[in-house]
């Protein structure tokens, strides 16, 4: 059996005042059922960590890994319930077999690598350390300087994990990181659960929103919003949701005209209605700029790339 040799201060070397530090704690590898056995019993070694997040559930340390077969030190993620406020070790058994065994064809190109779940009770406490491959840093999922090839390789790994039947129930940018090839992985499945993706249409980035309900998915629409895939049908002028296609060059006179004279009542009134409309129609423009030059083809995310539909049939992508 595979272990993990902690010989650095995760606030379980002194957990009772007068006992002194029994350095270094043990841990043993556990292999849930179905998931593979390794081919051999290796032996781990982490000597420092440093922190990166800590929650009431759960604690996240950066760390080298030592004793591995090829012999060198391996950047990973280290979770931990050892700090926990509330410890729930079925949290991180669920995770590891999301790893190990539902996603296990995801590992290295979606998801991180999974060293392992280990376990040991220090101090009649049941703690459990998940080793993960440090993939990078995570993102701002709303940082303008994203391209639109990044917002599709953000997509991606989440119409993977839909294809797969499991959905991430905890979509933020702090669960997407970027690797050192650029690639966007997706991290923290402790919340992930199975789900049958209901997704009935396919993406066309700068394209109007479809509703959430004709779309299909919760999940992957409340994504796309989030990343703009699609212009929003109708925008707020002075209180009255107008077509998106009204903002047009040329038509701000008649974007004011349909106000109320009251709100048009001074001079200024008005001119500052005209200023409104013609910036509100630049934004637009500017949105609409970002995928002019783009073609269609680049721009829609093909049905091998997405959930199949609920009428059993894929979509045909534009011609």
């Amino acid at each position: 059996m595979s272990e993990l040799i902690l010989s650095c201060h995760l606030g379980i070397n002194h957990q009772r005042e007068h006992d002194p530090p029994s350095e270094p704690f043990v841990f043993q590898r556990i292999t849930q059922a179905g998931c593979p056995t390794p081919a051999a019993a290796l032996s781990y070694r982490i000597d420092k960590v440093t922190e990166i997040y800590e929650g009431n559930y759960t604690t996240v340390y950066r760390a080298s890994l030592l004793g591995q077969q090829s012999g060198g030190p391996c950047n990973i993620v280290l979770k931990t319930d050892v700090n926990a406020r509330y410890p729930r070790s079925s949290m991180f058994t669920q995770e590891a077999l999301r790893y190990e065994k539902d996603l296990q064809h995801m590992q290295r190109t979606y998801i991180p690598h999974c060293y392992g779940l280990f376990q040991a009770t220090i101090y009649n406490k049941l703690i459990s350390v998940l080793l993960l491959e440090d993939c990078g840093e995570s993102i701002n999922i709303r940082d303008e300087s994203l391209s639109y090839s990044d917002k599709i390789q953000i997509f991606k790994p989440f119409t993977k994990l839909h294809v797969s039947g499991f959905a991430h129930h905890d979509v933020d940018g702090r669960n997407i990181v970027k690797n050192q090839d650029g690639k966007f992985i997706l991290v923290d499945l402790q919340h992930s659960r199975p789900h049958k993706c209901g997704v009935w249409l396919h993406v066309l980035i700068g394209d109007f929103a479809p509703s959430r309900l004709d779309f299909g998915c919760r999940e992957l629409y409340d994504l796309a919003i989030e990343l703009d895939f699609w212009l929003p049908r109708t925008l707020n002028f002075y209180g009255f949701q107008m077509p998106v296609w009204a903002f047009k060059n040329g038509e701000a006179e008649n974007l004011v005209g349909l106000l109320s004279p009251y709100m048009l009542r001074t001079e200024g009134a008005r001119e500052e209605a005209l200023l409104c409309a013609e910036k509100m129609i630049k934004d637009v423009q500017d949105i609409q700029a970002v995928y002019i030059d783009v073609p269609d083809e680049e721009r829609y995310l093909r049905p091998s790339d997405i959930p199949k539909s609920r009428s059993g049939s894929k979509p045909q992508a534009p011609a």
